[in-house]
């Protein structure tokens, strides 16, 4: 059937990535979340902190007030940092997601609260994709300043371009759909948990 060997091997391997993303999966995914599991799952993200990582004219003070050694450390620090940053953001969208999902499957949500898992699912599916392509650009980014050190320091300008601010107004928009499922559950002291941690 496959007389050219690159290609057995190819079949090979895209059969065992596919058993393994499955593998993965079925081990490690969230497969029904419930109220009281989520905030005890979520992490906590301060998007202040991120939009001050991300934003281009921190580029410029650090290249102004850092030898160009510096900078290009601060700029790797930065890239890893704004790595476990979008990791964060991508988990509580993977939480939140599966929470709706399931409240979702149990069907007896009113119109309302249908309306509302609905918009949720939608946002945090916006967020994790976001966040995928904000991630593969940062990892481009630590593997060009390893590989090629020669070349000048990514600035996070080119970041923008690649949806980190779009990843922010996800989450932001995925923390108040958060919010206002959290409130169906008529208890204040979970709806501020859940809005503290998020």
């Amino acid at each position: 059937m496959l007389s050219n060997p690159i290609s057995a091997v190819l079949a090979v391997l895209v059969i065992l990535a596919v058993a393994a993303i499955m593998a993965h999966r079925w081990v490690y995914g969230m497969i029904e979340v419930n109220a009281s599991d989520v905030v005890p799952f979520l992490r906590i993200v301060s998007l202040e902190d991120m939009r001050d990582l991300f934003h281009p004219d921190a580029d410029e003070l650090h290249r102004q007030s850092h030898s160009s050694r510096e900078f290009r450390m601060i700029q790797w620090k930065r890239v890893r940092l704004g790595l476990q940053y979008v990791s964060d953001l991508a988990f509580n969208a993977r939480i939140l997601q599966a929470w709706s999902r399931t409240e979702r499957r149990r069907g007896d949500l009113s119109p309302q609260l249908d309306k509302i898992t609905s918009e949720l699912l939608t946002v945090c599916m916006q967020c994790r994709a976001t966040s995928f392509f904000v991630s593969f650009h940062l990892h481009i980014a630590l593997i060009k300043m390893a590989l090629l050190p020669f070349l000048a320091p990514p600035d996070f300008g080119w970041l923008m371009r690649h949806g980190s601010y779009d990843l922010i107004g996800f989450y932001e928009k995925m923390r108040a759909k958060a919010g206002e499922f959290g409130l169906a559950y008529d208890n204040e002291q979970y709806y501020e948990r859940l809005m503290q941690v998020l």
